[in-house]
């Protein structure tokens, strides 16, 4: 990382896109189900979600571990929705689409047909807890609407996940690995057993600084954000 002192330093970033969602009184993030996650891949057009998915593998169980887009499992419409039903965290490494006229149109791209934000919303998601948007622009916005709020990402707080990982323009294929290693390491930091969840703004801050240290140029460690609580 550079020896330049900077903001970077010293803070630790996470963004709302309402202030009703830093206000809510909410005892934990953490769910109180049985934790369960899950991960859907690209690996046709992002060759390296193969290996962001087993750098998350090094780091959760597979008995927890719902895969999707693997050659035993493809990401299906239909099975991701129904999986939704049951994980604490939803980790997507797909591109996704968003329609700044109408967010319920926007979606993640999956091997079959596009998973709608509208089909999200519509399901029960008692343990949603966390998501991570590892795909481009996921929280780019319109620069036409500047007071509203209408990416990705927040279109997934509303739908019930507490907390969303999500990026601000496009990033680069090689960097997801790099970044989910990182960042599920210190979820589950301390010998924790299951990640804390709670830890989601620091986490992704860490990761961030991990592909610093590589020595990268400022577009490719800084759209990572955390949005949420």
């Amino acid at each position: 990382m550079s020896s330049v002192d900077s903001a970077f330093n010293y803070f630790i970033l996470s963004y709302t896109p309402t202030v009703g969602a830093i206000i809510k009184n909410v005892p934990s993030i953490n769910p109180q189900g049985p934790f369960k996650m899950m991960v859907v891949i690209d690996p046709k057009s992002l060759p390296q979600t193969v290996s962001e998915m087993k750098e998350i593998e090094k780091h959760i169980s597979s008995d927890v571990l719902h895969k999707f887009g693997t050659n035993d499992s493809p990401a299906l419409v239909d099975d991701v929705v129904l999986s939704l039903s049951s994980v604490s965290i939803a980790h997507f490494a797909c591109h996704g689409q968003q329609f700044t006229d109408n967010s319920l149109k926007s979606s993640l791209k999956l091997q079959d047909s596009d998973l709608m934000i509208s089909s999200i919303m519509e399901k029960h998601m008692p343990n949603a807890t966390l998501s991570f948007l590892c795909a481009c622009e996921t929280a780019m916005g319109d620069s036409t609407l500047l007071d509203e709020v209408m990416h990705l990402g927040a279109t997934l707080l509303f739908s019930g996940f507490r907390g969303v990982i999500t990026t601000m323009w496009s990033i680069d294929d090689m960097d997801g690995p790099v970044i989910a290693d990182a960042f599920y390491k210190y979820l589950l930091k301390d010998n924790a057993t299951v990640p804390n969840m709670e830890l989601a703004a620091e986490a992704v801050h860490f990761a961030t600084a991990e592909l610093r240290k590589q020595g990268v140029e400022f577009r490719r460690w800084a759209p990572f954000i955390h949005l949420g609580n």
